[in-house]
């Protein structure tokens, strides 16, 4: 699209705002694989900078045409009335589509394997969202990732409330990197990180949420291929292990495990 657009500037005479539009959009699309991020947010400056092009163009083509004053000021409103109905009227449909299907849990197969499948990320979300939506309002859920995904936007589309103080374990990140370092000079960092990201979590966890969702991707956010296992650092801790050993594991969703809160009745049973 930006080849297509460069040639249409190259051949034509257009203003200098549509060359300026041109320009910053060349540095979003830099920006944008620069970032190496495939979050949509990301491309939003792109996407819009293109359209406003497209429409200066279509303005710049009208004007050409049009030798009365009058009617390119009708076409220029024109045009601009139907670029905004369009985006408009495309982004909602497609919101209202992936809103419904998410709510209804369209695209889930229940995985009853132990053994991870490889799924889309569009269905991991809803079989996430399938999952928890077996639960009540009175339940509650958790999980522990170093990124915001699978907390948000689940929670938006689930039954249980989440749990948690916070949208993802923000000390783990810094926990790891230092572990990693062995470092006797960053002892006193590294232990007051420590704390705080258990006492954090055993609060979340004493809340009992019926769900507890562990990322197990190899290549985690804020971590990349680091070595660190999350689960055997709050194990580490006997508080968070009694409180642990109430949850079994369940079949996996795509990079998540998925472990499942025990009743008492199955706990005596149990033992």
């Amino acid at each position: 699209l930006l080849a297509a657009t460069g040639m249409m500037l190259w051949r034509s005479q257009t203003r200098p705002l549509s060359r300026l539009l041109y320009a910053q959009a060349i540095g979003f699309a830099i920006a944008c694989m620069a970032q190496k991020k495939a979050y949509s947010y990301h491309v939003y400056p792109l996407r819009a900078t293109l359209c406003f092009l497209l429409l200066a163009l279509a303005l710049d083509f009208a004007g050409e045409r049009i030798a009365n004053l009058r009617g390119r000021k009708l076409a220029a409103v024109g045009i601009l009335g139907l670029f905004l109905l369009t985006t408009s009227l495309s982004r909602g449909f497609a919101w209202y589509s992936l809103h419904g299907q998410l709510l209804a849990g369209e695209g889930y197969e229940r995985v009853d394997s132990k053994v991870p499948t490889r799924l889309t990320p569009y269905q991991v979300q809803t079989q996430l969202i399938a999952l928890l939506n077996r639960y009540s309002s009175d339940d509650r859920f958790l999980a522990l990732s170093t990124h915001p995904h699978p907390g948000f936007p689940t929670a938006l589309y689930v039954a249980p409330d989440w749990c948690s103080h916070t949208n993802s374990r923000i000390f783990l990140p810094a926990i790891a990197k230092l572990r990693e370092l062995h470092d006797d000079s960053l002892a006193d960092q590294l232990s007051l990180a420590e704390q705080l990201e258990r006492k954090l979590t055993l609060d979340d966890l004493r809340q009992q949420p019926a769900v507890v969702l562990l990322d197990a991707a190899p290549i985690k956010h804020a971590l990349g291929r680091m070595p660190f296992d999350m689960l055997s650092f709050y194990l580490e801790e006997q508080q968070f292990a009694a409180e642990w050993s109430r949850y079994r594991e369940a079949a996996p969703i795509g990079p998540y495990r998925v472990f499942v809160r025990q009743s008492d009745d199955t706990i005596a049973r149990r033992n």
